[in-house]
C-alpha cells in the first residue's frame, strides 16, 4: 500500500532514504551499517582507554614484571638505592618533614622488594602495597617542599591513597616539579639537578609506558625504570635543601629538637656567654681606695 502511494519500488525508497541521510550529514558516503561499525569500534576503544586509567589509579593484578628469575632478582637488586636515598636522606634533611620524607623512601624500597618476591595470591597484595608505598611518599614529600601546606590535604592525600593511588602519586608529583622547576629559574645552582631530575623522569616514564603496552616483552625494561627513577629522586633532595635554606625557622637546630638541636642550642648559649662583657669589679665594699 504504501508503494502504491509514494509511486515508488522498494530499491528507489531505499535509495531516496540513504540520499536524504547523505545530504542531511548523518552519514557519508561508506554507508549507514559501515557508520554504526566505526561508532561501535569508537564506543570500544574508549571503553578500553577508560579501562586502563583506572586499572592504573587503582592496581588490580599481579603486573607485567617478573617474567623469569633473572628478571626478579634484577628488580630486586635495583630497588635497594630507594633505601640509600632513604637514609641519606634522614641523616642530611634537616627538618622533621624531610627526615620522615626519608624515613618513608625505607618503605617505598621494602614494598618493592616484597612485591618483586612474591607470589601467587601475595603478589596482587604485593602490587597494591607497592603502589600505596609510593603514593604517601610522594604526599611527604610535597609537605617537606610545601611547609605552609594544610595538614588536611596530607590526611586527604594519605586517606585516598587505598583507592586511587596513582592518582595520589600524580598529583604530589606535579606539585613536586612544579617546585623544582620555580626554583631552578630562581636560582641556578638548582638548574643542573633539576635537568638531571627531569631527563630521568621522561625516559623513566617513557618506559613505564612501553613496560604496559601491548608490544613484545623488553628485557630488565622495570629494572631499568627503576634506575631512572632513583635518580630522578635523588636529585628531589637538592630542593629539599633548597626549602630548608628558605625557612630556616623550620628545621630542627632552630626548633631545638632531637639531640643535634639540643648539643648545638647549648653550644650557641655558651658562645654567647662568652661574648659577652665582664662585669666590672666592684672595690669599694672593700674599702680600696681607687
Amino acid at each position: 500500500m504504501a508503494l502504491v502511494r509514494t509511486g515508488q519500488t522498494h530499491p528507489q525508497r531505499q535509495q531516496s532514504l540513504r540520499a536524504a541521510l547523505v545530504s542531511s550529514g548523518v552519514v557519508d558516503g561508506v554507508g549507514i551499517w559501515k557508520a554504526r561499525l566505526l561508532s561501535s569500534v569508537s564506543v570500544i576503544q574508549f571503553g578500553g582507554v577508560a579501562s586502563a586509567a583506572i586499572s592504573c589509579m587503582s592496581p588490580q593484578g599481579p603486573g607485567c614484571c617478573d617474567f623469569n628469575q633473572g628478571e626478579r632478582v634484577a628488580n630486586v637488586l635495583t630497588s635497594l638505592p630507594y633505601a640509600a636515598i632513604g637514609l641519606h636522606s634522614m641523616r642530611q634533611r634537616r627538618t622533621a618533614a624531610g627526615k620522615l620524607w626519608g624515613a618513608s623512601m625505607l618503605g617505598v624500597c621494602g614494598a618493592s622488594i616484597t612485591f618483586h618476591v612474591s607470589s601467587g595470591k601475595w603478589r596482587d597484595l604485593g602490587r597494591k602495597l607497592d603502589y600505596w608505598t609510593i603514593a604517601v611518599s610522594s604526599g611527604l614529600l610535597t609537605r617537606a617542599l610545601y611547609p605552609n601546606l594544610p595538614p588536611a590535604a596530607t590526611a586527604a592525600s594519605i586517606a585516598l591513597t587505598p583507592f586511587r593511588p596513582f592518582l595520589v602519586s600524580a598529583g604530589n608529583a606535579m606539585a613536586m616539579e612544579s617546585k623544582f622547576l620555580q626554583r631552578s629559574f630562581q636560582d641556578p645552582d638548582l638548574r643542573g639537578a633539576q635537568k638531571l631530575h627531569s631527563a630521568a623522569c621522561m625516559a623513566g616514564m617513557a618506559l613505564f609506558a612501553v613496560e604496559d603496552a601491548s608490544v613484545p616483552h623488553v628485557p630488565l625494561v622495570h629494572a631499568t625504570w627503576h634506575c631512572l627513577s632513583a635518580l630522578g629522586t635523588a636529585m628531589v633532595n637538592h630542593v629539599l635543601a633548597d626549602a630548608e635554606q628558605l625557612h630556616p625557622e623550620l628545621t630542627l637546630d632552630a626548633l631545638g629538637d632531637g639531640s643535634n638541636g639540643r648539643g648545638r642550642q647549648r653550644q650557641r648559649q655558651q658562645q654567647q656567654q662568652a661574648r659577652r662583657p665582664a662585669k666590672e669589679f666592684d672595690v669599694a665594699p672593700l674599702g680600696i681606695q681607687e
